[in-house]
């Protein structure tokens, strides 16, 4: 859980490094911004306060964030760079890791139940990174490698490695021959409108059914647990898309498409 309260400190620690990239909002517009996260072991006052990435990375050297983002700041202070790209890059995969890495902490028998959910999260981070950079970056392998989230379930790294090589027919023939069950996911967009965002709703929509999945399975535990809140982190997503939608006017049906959880059409919307 520790580890899943990074996925928000990340969000947070992210709007203040823009804050001090653009300067565009006042201190108190930013704590206005900052939720504080109960057990979270960041001063989000200190952090608030920072107008430097020198000053940031001082807030930060007592957290486990500190040796992630030490040197990404460091270059951004020493005017190496102009972009946080890399930094909040280091810090989603830091993030990332934390998450899989500690699976290996739990029992066998919770482990069993949770590394797939966890596992196939990462696969589907890393494949979604790899389409970008192929689609939309035409970016050499070496730099797609460097990319890419620094863990592996199902899809390894010399299947990454192959596919970020490939031509784009190759890399989607080895895809469907090798994953067809995460090469369905980006097949049925491919030729969509807002094909991104479908897609986005697609990873979002296998994550769901997995928990689903191992919510219902063996007896009671920490992994029911688990499952329970991330179908719950999905209904908020979802309740937040029906209110923007309703907000702007957009038709039910239109709306409905860019659910996580499923609905179906019978005259009626109705939840499966």
């Amino acid at each position: 859980f520790a580890d899943w309260l990074g996925w928000f400190e990340t969000e947070q620690l992210k709007r203040i490094f823009r804050f001090v990239r653009s300067r565009h909002i006042d201190e108190q517009t930013l704590h206005y911004k900052l939720t504080p996260l109960p057990c979270s072991e960041l001063d989000y006052d200190a952090l608030a306060g920072c107008r430097s990435y020198s000053e940031l990375l001082a807030a930060l050297e007592k957290s486990r964030y500190a040796d992630a983002v030490r040197q990404p700041l460091q270059k951004l202070e020493a005017g190496e760079t102009d972009s946080v790209l890399e930094l909040e890059t280091t810090l989603d995969h830091f993030t990332e890791v934390s998450v899989f890495n500690d699976l290996s902490t739990l029992d066998k028998a919770e482990g069993k139940y949770l590394t797939p959910l966890f596992g196939s999260r990462i696969d589907l981070l890393n494949l979604y990174i790899l389409h970008r950079c192929l689609l939309y970056y035409d970016l050499p392998p070496d730099e797609i490698q460097a990319a890419l989230i620094p863990a592996h379930y199902k899809v390894t790294p010399a299947d990454l490695s192959f596919m970020a090589s490939s031509p784009p027919e190759t890399y989607r023939k080895y895809l469907s021959e090798r994953f067809p069950y995460y090469s369905a996911v980006f097949a049925e967009t491919r030729e969509q409108s807002e094909r991104e965002l479908r897609l986005e709703m697609r990873i979002r929509r296998f994550n769901n059914a997995s928990a689903a999945k191992i919510f219902r399975k063996g007896v009671p535990g920490f992994h029911t647990t688990v499952c329970y809140f991330t179908l719950k982190l999905h209904e908020i997503e979802d309740l937040i898309r029906i209110t923007e939608s309703v907000d702007s006017g957009l038709s039910p049906q239109l709306a409905a498409e860019h659910l996580i959880k499923p609905v179906a059409d019978g005259g009626d919307f109705v939840w499966q």
